[in-house]
C-alpha cells in the first residue's frame, strides 16, 4: 500500500487596507470536497486520534496554533499550523492527532467525502494492522 505523506500548500490571499481575504477553490490539488467544519478547542486539547480509510482531508488553522502530528505505518511527521495561509493536505491510511497549543485555536477541515463512521479507524491496534501484511 502506498499512501502519499501529508503536504503543506499555500492558500491564495488578497490583502488590502480593510483586511485579508483567502480563496480555497477547486484546482490542482482539491479535486472536490464534500464537507466543511471547524473546531475550537481549549489550549492543550488533544483531538483526533484516528485514521480514515478513503476520506482526504485538508486541515487549516483560521485562528491559534495546532501541532499536527502524521503517522503512516511507522513514519511520523509533525507540523504547526499558525496561519489561514497554509493548508495540511492527509491522505487516507494516515493517524493524525491534533494538540491545540494556544487559547481559541480554530481548526478548518474540508473533507473529499461526507461523514460516514465505517471510513473511520479509531482503535491504533486496528491502524497498525493493516501494515503487517
Amino acid at each position: 500500500m502506498i499512501i502519499k505523506k501529508p503536504k503543506i500548500y499555500y492558500i491564495k490571499s488578497f490583502k488590502n487596507h480593510n483586511g485579508q481575504l483567502f480563496t480555497i477553490e477547486k484546482n490542482n490539488f482539491i479535486k472536490k470536497f464534500d464537507r466543511v467544519f471547524y473546531i475550537k478547542a481549549n489550549k492543550g486539547a488533544v483531538r483526533g486520534n484516528h485514521a480514515h480509510k478513503k476520506c482526504i482531508q485538508y486541515l487549516i488553522c483560521i485562528n491559534g496554533e495546532i501541532e499536527v502530528n502524521c503517522l503512516i505505518n511507522k513514519q511520523l511527521d509533525n507540523f504547526v499550523l499558525k496561519s489561514p495561509k497554509n493548508m495540511l493536505k492527509i491522505s487516507p491510511f494516515t493517524w493524525v492527532t491534533q494538540k491545540y497549543l494556544k487559547k481559541d485555536s480554530i481548526l478548518m477541515c474540508l473533507c473529499t467525502d461526507k461523514y460516514n463512521e465505517r471510513d473511520y479507524i479509531r482503535k491504533y491496534d486496528e491502524y497498525i494492522n493493516f501494515f503487517q501484511d
